[in-house]
């Protein structure tokens, strides 16, 4: 026998308190929205212009990577909190319609601006002008 209780902590995140399956006791986290869901909001881009800020000489993403090299050779990567490094996601314009899939290299956006991802400038481009600066969007890992 099963029992799952679920308790709202916000919008965009849920937590499955402890459940008992077959006499063993577990916790498990399950987010809405990350890894496996769709979300939707504003989504802006980034690039290296903001390595300024980045006494590194090479501007790393969090995983590690070169923002300079991932831009010289055309990468479509995003950055966002709550996924893995490496997962996959599709962007998609809720007014034009235009899709682009990028790769989780970086942290961001700054949280308190509750937006689910930033793209890279490069990606953003595909999907809106640069001068918009936001974007609404739809967002959803591909499997």
């Amino acid at each position: 026998m099963r029992t799952i209780h679920w308790t709202v902590l916000s919008h965009r995140l849920c937590r499955l308190v402890p459940f008992t399956v077959a006499a063993h006791l577990f916790a498990c986290c399950l987010t809405i929205g990350v890894g496996y869901g769709k979300e939707e909001g504003s989504v802006s881009w980034y690039s290296s212009e903001a390595c300024r800020y980045n006494k590194d000489p090479r501007c790393p993403t969090a995983d590690g990577s070169s923002l300079y090299s991932l831009e010289r050779e055309g990468v479509l990567f995003a950055a966002k909190w709550d996924a893995e490094f490496g997962r996959r996601y599709r962007v998609c314009s809720v007014s034009s319609g235009r899709c682009v899939d990028v790769v989780i290299r970086d942290r961001g956006p700054a949280r308190r601006l509750h937006r689910p991802i930033d793209l890279s400038k490069k990606a953003f481009e595909q999907i809106a002008p640069l001068h918009k600066g936001l974007e609404n969007c739809t967002v959803e890992v591909i499997p």
